[in-house]
């Protein structure tokens, strides 16, 4: 399929469907199905279940806003690319209702800093 007709067939309620429901209902629950995995360069394999992801997301998301004062609206830096911990940072800004402002070393350090900026996160995780 070409990009043009991808971008014509491409539905947001497809993907407001699947993390509206699907993935927040397994969050929800009890769960020990796998929500992450996670392959290093030498196969060796880290994994988290739903409710191993929804325990530390809460528990981190407590943490930012009794501490940091984290809330809606405030945006959460994350310089943890290709880390598991990636994911519990991102569901646990979602939790917030923080905005989550992902951050690469491969962008270099000046865009690093202009990203941060001219976002001013309320805090940057790494």
């Amino acid at each position: 399929m070409k990009y043009e007709e991808l971008v014509k067939n491409f539905s947001w309620n497809e993907v407001k469907n699947y993390f509206g429901n699907d993935f927040r209902d397994k969050l929800i629950r009890d769960n020990s199905d796998i929500a992450v995995l996670r392959v290093d360069s030498k196969w060796d394999k880290e994994s988290l279940s739903y409710s191993q992801l929804k325990d530390k997301a809460q528990r981190l998301s407590t943490f930012l806003r009794h501490e940091f004062k984290v809330k809606k609206g405030d945006v959460v830096a994350c310089l943890a690319s290709k880390k598991i911990e990636q994911v519990i940072y991102l569901i646990s800004s979602w939790m917030l209702g923080a905005i989550y402002e992902p951050l690469f070393t491969a962008f270099g350090s000046a865009a690093i800093e202009m990203r941060t900026r001219d976002r001013k996160p309320k805090v940057i995780l790494a």
